[in-house]
């Protein structure tokens, strides 16, 4: 609990969860992420804004695991598409602001359980988004 507080709880050195934090967003960008968010029916913590980092990592993995069905199911159309909608959002949310998110969370926390998820988290999102990128 000492390093979350560390991390995201103190005021004058917190880590911000919220992509709106790092990029600027428009109301209407976040509506359209919002909107986004339901037409994939990301159901996993609805509670949390449509920009926040455990809200955009569930997105994206709600898009994989169609992406997955698609193929599976031998409908390389499906998969297409959900690729193509994949790496649009990659280019415009997560791409851009996991990176940012991940070095200030290193800045923050300096080491520790904290500092590992956030290299995963970088680790993650830029291996995800050069698969994408060399798939399109």
């Amino acid at each position: 609990m000492t390093q979350y507080l560390a991390a995201f709880g103190n005021e004058t050195k917190s880590c911000s969860l919220l992509e709106r934090d790092f990029l600027s967003l428009t109301s209407t960008e976040l509506a359209a992420l919002a909107s986004f968010r339901e037409k994939v029916d990301v159901v996993a913590f609805p509670q949390l804004p449509p920009d926040h980092i455990v809200s955009e990592l569930a997105l994206m993995q709600a898009l994989s695991f169609s992406e997955a069905g698609a193929i599976l199911s031998h409908e390389p159309s499906r998969a297409r598409s959900t690729r193509s909608r994949e790496l649009a959002f990659m280019e415009n949310h997560l791409g851009p602001w996991a990176p940012l998110f991940a070095e200030r969370l290193h800045r923050c926390i300096g080491s520790g359980f904290y500092a590992i998820v956030a290299s995963l988290v970088d680790s993650f999102v830029s291996a995800d988004f050069a698969r994408l990128k060399a798939s399109a």
